[in-house]
């Protein structure tokens, strides 16, 4: 739900143009890239902590709010997604059939509303199996050493991977 949150402020940007506005500034770019990257890392390095530490309850409110949390404010820090949505949505987009802003934002709507859907799908199954993994700490450290990893991995992808804005 967080991740589909973010969509809140992301459409609309989308549709007025700042992806344009990233792929023009580098410095705006980098800036929030960093960002994103060290909160990456928090994250990261948190979930490993809780691995090496045996720190694996689960709370039921913490983790929903955490979840949120963590899903609203690494979608909304990853300037790829705009980039993507600059790169990706105007070959839907027809200026002969209308006002390309609105066109933008119906289909960056339907996008992150079918995004938020289908990862709503994944968090429902995902509670169902909860009362198996609060039962069984060492799979909870495993995911946290897991979860822990591939945030430092995706940090370091952020940071030192490709620049999408080359790529259009």
């Amino acid at each position: 739900m967080g991740v589909g949150a973010a969509g809140i402020i992301q459409v609309p940007a989308a549709a007025f143009g700042l992806g344009a506005v990233f792929a023009a500034s580098p410095v705006l770019y980098e800036s929030v890239k960093l960002v994103g990257v060290f909160y990456l890392v928090w994250i990261g390095v948190k979930a490993l902590r809780r691995c090496w530490m045996g720190d694996v309850s689960l709370g039921q409110a913490n983790i929903e709010n955490a979840a949120f949390k963590q899903g609203f404010i690494t979608n909304l820090l990853n300037p790829k997604i705009y980039i993507f949505l600059i790169a990706f949505i105007p070959q839907f987009v027809s200026p002969e059939t209308g006002s390309v802003w609105l066109q933008t934002l119906v289909l960056v709507t339907v996008m992150k509303l079918k995004g938020t859907a289908l990862l709503s799908v994944i968090g429902w199954g995902a509670s169902r199996v909860r009362g198996w993994v609060a039962q069984h700490s060492w799979f909870l450290r495993a995911q946290n050493g897991l979860l822990g990893s591939v945030m430092l991995a995706l940090a370091g992808y952020v940071a030192f991977g490709p620049d999408p804005r080359s790529a259009r």
